[in-house]
């Protein structure tokens, strides 16, 4: 009786994941231990992770010649599957044929889930055939194994294969498949599955219902999305970090950080998940004073050292130019993985800190044994690019394949090209376009159409510009680059031509903005712009900085006019530059001594990146200009590229 009374304190514990009483319990019964004591102590150190544990326990119960049942064979398989034992494993199923115990459904689904969780798909889909009788665990088992290695279409014929042997889904069985539809973007899949959903009555399940959110903000249909989770009672965390992170991953940057701030005044914790997608909102738009914000949120809730919401605070902080913030809380970081590297290395290269780069480079691989993946090598190799290290750059291209067997992407080769164009090797950089082993691409084309913009290589921007407009014929940004090659070489029949061009062919330009944080939010300008309430103010500061500015000698460099304008039109055409007015705003509305930090769609212009280099001389503020690839750092009349961009 005592021994039964024990058992049962154990097993308790034990699923109540307190083993440390469980383990009380096992050594006060002493010799009375049997299979049963074991088995509960196995499971419960598998539930907790704790494999090793089980493992070990496993072996000690091995030697007491103890009778082994399904469920010691159950607990140590999930142990093996939670720290991808594949080896032990293998050796636990053979003494499952062993013992008999091959026909047992608990101990078949054990093995299956085991192999599924540890890679070994093939292995799980032979137990699986070979099984005489299944449940729905065993279906549910390998279904999420194939979900789990993205192998959507394979998890979706064995869920039609599961309904047409009549086997009745379960909540697991939707939170799977319904997670395949989304990694496939097929919202036609997913709502039939979500119709299935309601016809089984689980609609309602709340690991269902986060999956069916997951999937149409996945699928891009944010709208059902929100109305599944507006129908939803029984809301949690994973609810709210889907829809955040469906906005945030559909480019709805401004709506998932109003949804963050709902969630916390609706009283739920964000989880590591939800801080690094609206982390990632405040990357894009470079709120960074926003982002701040939920790095105070991240550290009252003691995720900031999680080595997911660091690596995004790293990120966010890289991608708004603050990089003695972000390398500070790279530093701070005990633990880094991949991402982390990735995001502080694209940082100080979209800085044109090349040098530092490759430094870290070196830190990485030979210090913290990390292998670098093809985001690493496009990130070094525009650190190479903006910093006109051609020969690191050659090095590096090389080293990818022959030290890391990753082959080049055609990002890898528009890197190149870009290197090559940038100092002036337009032929070698044409050259090597042509002995490319790929089909160069639209990326590729634009990078060597870019480089003949800053030397005004006229003949080769034609070559370059007629492939990439059978490659991409409705991509303005060719057109709007060939365009501004003429102008700035004053050949207006070109210009002409090239608007003719995109007329015919219906080819819309982008419109150039920039935007800026100010005043808790962010102000948008676009060139010439007329509609900010502040105009009249931005104006009197802009033709302020042109007088001080003419004092310095600063004339202003007509050839980036891009239209054929009276000599006396010019000079106002090229005033009133998104960047400017951005700046200007920046300048009357953020109180001294904190930086002007301005973003834009497109690249600076020359004549604007000659006026930044003397607005901080006049006002004694630094300017941080960028947008998605590269930063200008102007301070005391210099910029960080060293007028190399």
């Amino acid at each position: 009786m005592e021994e039964i009374v024990r058992n049962t304190l154990l097993d308790v514990y034990s699923k109540l994941g307190d083993m440390e009483e469980a383990w009380h319990c096992f050594e006060e019964m002493g010799k009375l231990g049997d299979d049963v004591s074991f088995n509960s102590l196995i499971a419960g150190y598998a539930r907790l992770g704790k494999g090793e544990l089980s493992l070990v326990l496993y072996v000690q119960f091995l030697r007491t010649g103890l009778r082994i049942s399904q469920f010691t064979f159950a607990g140590v398989l999930s142990a093996c599957a939670g720290i991808s034992g594949l080896v032990e494993g293998k050796q636990i199923h053979a003494l499952v044929f062993k013992t008999g115990f091959e026909g047992n459904v608990f101990v078949a689904n054990a093995v299956m889930d085991m192999y599924a969780k540890s890679g070994e798909l093939e292995s799980s889909w032979r137990v699986f055939v070979g099984m005489h009788h299944r449940d729905n665990i065993s279906w549910n088992g390998l279904i999420s194994g194939y979900s789990r290695e993205g192998l959507s279409e394979e998890a979706m014929n064995l869920f039609i294969e599961m309904l047409k042997y009549g086997v009745a889904p379960t909540h697991f069985t939707f939170s799977s498949i319904l997670s395949s539809c989304a990694s496939i973007g097929s919202l036609l899949l997913g709502m039939q599955v979500h119709c299935k959903t309601i016809h089984c009555g689980l609609e309602s399940d709340v690991f269902v219902s986060n999956a069916i959110i997951d999937m149409y903000a996945k699928c891009g249909s944010l709208e059902s999305a929100m109305f599944v989770f507006n129908e939803r009672s029984n809301l949690n965390t994973i609810s709210w970090t889907a829809l955040i992170a469906g906005y945030a991953q559909n480019g709805f940057n401004e709506e998932a950080i109003k949804l963050f701030t709902h969630m916390l005044k609706s009283d739920f914790k964000p989880d590591n998940g939800t801080f690094a997608s609206v982390l990632s909102s405040c990357a894009s738009l470079t709120a960074l004073n926003y982002g701040k914000q939920v790095q105070v949120h991240a550290i009252k809730l003691g995720f900031d050292s999680n080595i997911y919401t660091a690596s995004s605070l790293v990120s966010m902080y890289a991608k708004c130019g603050d990089m003695k913030e972000a390398s500070k809380r790279f530093s701070a970081m005990p633990i880094r993985n991949l991402v982390t590297w990735n995001a502080i290395i694209a940082g100080h290269a979209h800085n044109g800190e090349g040098e530092k780069v490759l430094e870290l480079f070196r830190t990485m691989v030979e210090q913290d044994g990390i292998a670098p993946d093809h985001v690493t090598y496009v990130n070094v190799l525009h650190a190479c690019s903006y910093a006109g290290m051609v020969e690191e750059g050659y090095w590096h291209f090389r080293s990818m394949s022959e030290d890391f067997g990753i082959s080049p992407y055609p990002d890898h080769y528009a890197c190149m090209v870009d290197l090559l164009g940038r100092c002036g090797r337009l032929d070698e950089a044409e050259e090597f376009v042509e002995s490319m082993p790929i089909e160069p691409d639209g990326v590729i084309w634009g990078a060597l159409l870019g480089a003949c913009r800053t030397h005004r290589h006229v003949e080769l921007a034609e070559r370059a510009a007629e492939r990439l407009f059978a490659i991409e014929p409705m991509n303005s940004v060719g057109y709007v680059l060939l365009a501004n090659i003429y102008s700035a070489c004053g050949l207006w029949e070109g210009v002409a031509r090239v608007r003719k061009m995109m007329h015919e062919r219906g080819v819309k330009k982008v419109t150039a903005c920039s935007w800026v944080e100010a005043q808790m939010g962010v102000h948008v300008f676009v060139s010439n712009d007329r509609v900010h309430p502040r105009l009249r103010e931005i104006h009197e500061k802009l033709e302020e900085l042109g007088e001080e500015m003419r004092r310095f000698g600063h004339v202003p460099d007509k050839s980036f006019v891009l239209q054929q304008l009276e000599e006396e039109q010019k000079v106002p055409a090229l005033s009133y530059h998104s960047e400017k007015l951005a700046v200007a705003f920046g300048l009357i509305s953020i109180d001294a001594p904190a930086p002007i930090r301005v973003m834009q769609n497109l690249r600076v212009c020359g004549d604007c990146h000659s006026a930044m280099k003397l607005i901080t001389r006049i006002e004694g503020r630094e300017i941080i200009l960028g947008n998605s690839t590269r930063f200008h750092h102007f301070n005391d009349g210099i910029c960080s590229c060293g007028d190399y961009w």
